[in-house]
């Protein structure tokens, strides 16, 4: 013999009812659903949504870009140093006097380039306080430091020399400054020296006709170990 359980019994007198009232639930159900249905009939949008709203933040917006025209381009350099076991990156190191000075000849190459030179862009870089044609980096910071402290620039130093010059600016402007650019893998060795594997920074032509500057072009520069002197 089977019995059943008291919620069964529940279940089945809530069945039981749901079934005898089943025209005033039908209607319940009918009422709210109407009800519902309601703000989506009389509220929709009348226009559809806009990834450019309206309003005086977007107006002087494009004010200032309909007005103040850039005509500046940057190509951003990236230069690496061949390690010692061949290998792009792999134990190389770019703050000393050797690449260095390779590579500011490298730049001034560009700046008298007759072609490319006319057309680079000449600013003044407020983080380090200098004047700059096209090209502010590491190799210029250095020299520029080597000859305040007295040293006949890159091409008579010593990799010490350097080295003190580069922790110098480093401690002066931070690991993170974006006229340095050296690499997020660079690192201190047991003497506290710096080793920067690579370095990056963009090379800027054309003219300023406003604060706004629109980098177009990214380049990458082979390694120095790669480029003959």
């Amino acid at each position: 013999m089977s019995t059943s359980s008291a919620p069964d019994h529940r279940t089945t007198r809530l069945t039981a009812l749901l079934y005898a009232r089943l025209g005033r639930v039908l209607a319940a159900v009918g009422a709210i659903t109407a009800v519902l249905l309601v703000p989506f009939l009389t509220m929709a949008p009348t226009e559809s949504a806009s990834t450019e709203p309206s309003g005086d933040v977007f107006t002087a917006r494009d004010r200032i870009d309909d007005r103040f025209v850039s005509d500046v381009h940057a190509t951003f350099v990236i230069v690496d140093h061949r390690g010692v076991d061949g290998q792009d990156g792999a134990g190389g190191d770019l703050l000393r006097a050797e690449p260095l000075a390779e590579l500011l000849a490298a730049n001034e190459t560009v700046r008298n380039d007759p072609e490319i030179g006319p057309n680079l862009l000449r600013y003044y870089e407020d983080e380090v306080d200098a004047d700059a044609v096209g090209i502010i980096s590491l190799p210029e910071l250095v020299d520029r430091e080597l000859r305040t402290n007295g040293v006949d620039g890159l091409a008579a130093a010593t990799d010490a020399e350097v080295k003190a010059v580069g922790a110098t600016l480093i401690e002066r402007y931070g690991e993170r400054s974006d006229v340095l650019g050296i690499s997020a893998q660079s690192t201190q060795d047991a003497n506290g020296d710096w080793i920067v594997p690579a370095i990056n920074y963009p090379v800027l032509a054309g003219t300023i006709q406003s604060p706004f500057a629109s980098c177009v072009l990214w380049a990458e520069m082979p390694s120095t170990s790669d480029r003959s002197p």
